[in-house]
């Protein structure tokens, strides 16, 4: 595997970074996930704006410009006979002042094709959000408690897990994905002001796309008895797209409903016309 690394394109197994490196000692560093269709980046300038403010937020600053980090990608994905990709880019502190800059793409895996046509079961997470989280809105690398939470979920049986507010009265967004309701044809999703809630680039994308079919969209706080009352309900990531939930914890939703199908079909057209 071709990987780039700190301004080189090198094989993966020749890789190394310092063991000072203040991301592998605290965690002090972002991280983007995204992936390529037909070789090309549809929503890349987007997740490179989100990754840019987070590291001015946490005073990292690197060289690569949002043009470099597209030609970066366009080379490993050719280097690596890739044009379906998970591509994950990696930014930490480093150390002595020196940031790492770490990128790689490999296949990207399937999704099980149940999981779109019947929807996937989610359970509800041990962990909670708090207002005062200043890391929640950024896609750091300490990542532990949501991987922790995502571990959990599939070894009972299910796929991803819900986390609420520390009352518990409020749904946030899950472990691995921001959260969506439908309800009387209205979309609805937790708004990013009332708890650190990361803002998905693909939440993004489906809050304009729900807007442009002139479905009625609402970011607003969520009670969790309004979510599992909801006649839809789906999950938005940038490696999956969108999902439907057929299940949150003992609590059933149903089917797929029709306004999933809608949004799902024209984020794939979207994804699919930006990169002709």
């Amino acid at each position: 595997m071709i990987i780039y690394l700190n301004g080189k394109f090198i094989d993966s197994k020749k890789a190394h970074i310092s063991p000072f490196d203040e991301g592998y000692l605290f965690g002090k560093g972002l991280f983007e996930t995204l992936r390529s269709v037909n070789g090309g980046l549809p929503f890349l300038n987007l997740h490179i704006d989100r990754l840019n403010n987070s590291l001015r937020f946490f005073g990292i600053k690197i060289n690569e410009s949002k043009a470099a980090f597209h030609s970066i990608l366009k080379h490993l994905l050719k280097a690596n006979r890739l044009t379906e990709a998970y591509i994950r880019i990696t930014v930490s502190s480093g150390a002595d002042n020196k940031p790492t800059v770490l990128i790689y793409v490999k296949k990207l895996p399937e999704i099980p094709k149940k999981y779109l046509t019947n929807g996937i079961s989610v359970m509800i997470s041990q962990a909670s959000r708090t207002k005062g989280s200043i890391t929640s809105g950024h896609k750091t690398i300490s990542y532990l408690e949501n991987i922790t939470e995502r571990e959990s979920a599939l070894k009972t049986g299910y796929v991803n897990a819900l986390i609420l507010d520390c009352s518990g009265e409020y749904a946030v967004e899950c472990a691995s994905a921001n959260i969506f309701a439908v309800k009387n044809n209205a979309v609805l999703t937790p708004d990013l002001s009332s708890f650190p809630i990361l803002p998905g680039i693909t939440r993004q994308v489906v809050i304009k796309l729900a807007k442009e079919l002139e479905l009625k969209t609402i970011e607003r706080k969520i009670l969790f008895i309004e979510l599992v009352d909801a006649d839809e309900v789906f999950i938005t990531g940038s490696l999956n797209g969108i999902i439907p939930v057929n299940r949150i914890g003992k609590y059933k939703i149903g089917k797929p409903g029709k306004i999933t199908a809608l949004i799902a079909n024209q984020y794939i057209k979207k994804a699919i016309n930006l990169v002709k």
